[in-house]
């Protein structure tokens, strides 16, 4: 374990900060985790020794609620960092901390998953609820540590995930918690040898007792491939990190969840010409567009959401959380191959389609979500390709590979609700006001973001600052390769990319949907359903609304030799889900009146995931 001497105040106090003023947590500049990122770590230290010093030093992703997530000695049983990652993150040493105090629930348990991250990934585990110190680092230097005693934790001994294939792996690396709502204490009463004792999280404690000025936080992640820097602040924000209209939205739920309402889906490219040609967009455009810039209606509507998709933004979790046909609307535009056993899409970086896969993630070419916002208008979340070609790695698999981080699924709650992750804040901001049950969303800048620009949260505020959104582009100047104009026909036309047939698609674009059926005489009704259906927050939607309300519903030949052709749930306006992809799960349209077993990918006993 790493090991670290840094005096702790065990009184639970927060040492070494100025009065009423954000704290701004320091990243860890050499360090980075994850078989599927690299995602980036803040350090602390946690426990005390007989002197009263800093016991481990562990590494840690922001995310969370109440208790941080932090595996403990048991956690590798030994075994090195080669046989056991998480090691080399560190690991918490509980049983010798001379302040922790157990036993705070009843029976120790505690759980691996927080803010929805259980519906997203097939997780299990073995944990316990203590309470210890912990200090952070802050990006003033050392005498800016950040130290509170009593901090809510939970012990884990153990904590898997299961991919589609049935394999499992663990995790690497824990969570720390950024925060709770209202004053941010967890109660625990009828503590053995103690009474009550009042859990604290870094936030709530850091305003009780006037340090930072309100319980709030302020995440972006930041890219660690593209070596820009997040910003993590407790009781205020980075300013610099808040780009254009910041939407300001209610939790919800006893999860105290920040869930958006996703409108829409789309392709763009920021400036100069395009990698996608006619080649490779599914559209319903005419052959001589061969320079396009701009597809909308990639998000597949879900009936039973008329108001939009309900999306988690979840930073514990590290993907784009969607349904297939979602997931495959997007990919059937770019050179990916869908992988069943994995469940996720590579890129194809070898062969014919490797001088379009360097184009598309050079290029200013993005992936943007349109979100509903309580505001004037909506708000548009643009992720640049250059921030979506990760890096898969053992665990996952035996040899590294670039990948798309969009994750085919069905909520394992029969929600259906969406889940973003980390791959998602790479370009997105998010923030808190616990004390009002507000949280903020804007558009993040990129690695040529320029000095912090920290502002505080008041208790008060439901509202916070923003610098302009033409420092998106200028941010990004030096990482993007803008493409000279080339080929005939119109630039910069906007065409429609959502529900394309199976016609042309590639091999990875079928097998993230299935192969899925439809009769000629469905899709005309469906067509007039869809024009009656579209909602009026849909509508604001200005500059791609016309062309989804116009555009032709795609049909497909029937096959009489489908063996998917006799199912009978489908999505809202969406092709057959072969049973392979969970077509039997109840929160999609149907008329069942009994639940159905919920399967991830390909993991019914006895079935393989294939395409004919």
């Amino acid at each position: 374990m790493r090991r670290l001497s840094v005096t702790c105040l065990v009184s639970s106090s927060i040492a070494l900060v100025s009065a009423s003023t954000p704290y701004q947590v320091a990243w860890n500049s050499t360090h980075s985790y994850g078989p599927d990122g690299p995602w980036p770590v803040v350090t602390i230290r946690v426990g005390t020794d007989a002197h009263g010093d800093g016991l481990d030093t562990v590494d840690l992703h922001p995310g969370g609620i109440w208790q941080h997530m932090i595996p403990i000695g048991k956690f590798c049983n030994g075994q090195p960092v080669d046989k056991c990652p998480a090691a080399a993150a560190g690991l918490y040493d509980v049983d010798a901390s001379h302040n922790v105090i157990r036993n705070v629930t009843p029976g120790e348990s505690g759980l691996v998953w927080q803010w929805g991250s259980e519906i997203a990934q097939n997780l299990s585990g073995l944990a316990y609820n203590v309470v210890d110190v912990i200090s952070l680092n802050g990006a003033q230097g050392p005498d800016s540590n950040f130290q509170v005693g009593n901090s809510s934790i939970t012990a884990v001994e153990s904590w898997t995930i299961e991919l589609p294939d049935g394999t499992n792996y663990s995790t690497q690396v824990g969570t720390l918690a950024l925060g709770a709502p209202g004053k941010g204490n967890q109660p625990f009463s009828n503590v053995p040898n103690f009474g009550n004792v009042n859990g604290q999280t870094i936030p709530g404690y850091g305003n009780l007792n006037k340090n930072i000025p309100s319980n709030s936080f302020g995440l972006h992640y930041g890219s660690v491939p593209l070596n820009q820097t997040g910003s993590l602040v407790f009781g205020g924000y980075d300013q610099s990190r808040v780009l254009g209209d910041a939407a300001a939205f209610d939790l919800v739920g006893g999860n105290n969840q920040m869930i958006g309402q996703l409108l829409d889906i789309e392709i763009g490219v920021e400036t100069g010409s395009t990698p996608f040609t006619n080649n490779t967009i599914h559209y319903p455009g005419p052959s001589s567009w061969t320079n396009i810039t701009y597809i909308s209606g990639l998000l597949q509507q879900n009936g039973s959401f008329p108001n939009g998709q309900p999306t988690v933004i979840n930073p514990i979790v590290p993907y784009f959380f969607m349904s297939p046909q979602t997931c495959a609307n997007i990919a059937q535009n770019l050179p990916v191959t869908f992988q069943p056993d994995i469940g996720l899409y590579t890129w194809d970086t070898n062969g014919s389609a490797a001088a379009q896969y360097q184009q598309i993630i050079k290029s200013p070419a993005y992936l943007a979500f349109v979100f509903d916002s309580p505001g004037a208008s909506n708000i548009t979340i643009k992720v640049p390709f250059a921030l979506l070609n990760l890096t898969l790695d053992a665990p996952i698999v035996s040899t590294p590979q670039q990948y798309f981080p969009c994750r085919p699924f069905y909520a394992n709650d029969g929600s259906g609700y969406y889940e973003f992750g980390k791959a998602f804040l790479q370009a997105a901001f998010i923030g808190m006001n616990w004390e009002q049950n507000k949280w903020f969303m804007a558009q993040a800048p990129g690695p040529g973001v320029g000095a912090s620009n920290v502002q505080p949260i008041g208790d008060a505020d439901i509202s916070i600052n923003s610098d302009p959104i033409s420092n998106f582009a200028t941010t990004w100047k030096k990482d993007w390769t803008v493409l000279s104009q080339s080929g005939s026909g119109t630039t910069g036309e906007k065409t429609s990319g959502g529900g394309s047939s199976n016609a042309g698609l590639s091999t990875g674009a079928k097998a993230g949907i299935g192969v899925g059926v439809t009769f000629v005489g469905f899709a005309l009704i469906a067509t007039l359903v869809t024009l009656v259906f579209r909602s009026s927050r849909l509508g604001r939607q200005e500059h791609h609304n016309m062309s989804r309300l116009t555009e032709p519903l795609p049909m497909q030949q029937y096959d009489p030799s489908n063996e998917y052709e006799h199912l009978a749930v489908q999505e809202k306006d969406a092709e057959p889900v072969p049973p392979h992809m969970g077509y039997d799960i109840p929160h999609e349209v149907s008329d069942q009146s009994e639940v159905q077993p919920i399967f991830e990918l390909g993991d019914r006993d006895g079935e393989s995931f294939h395409v004919r």
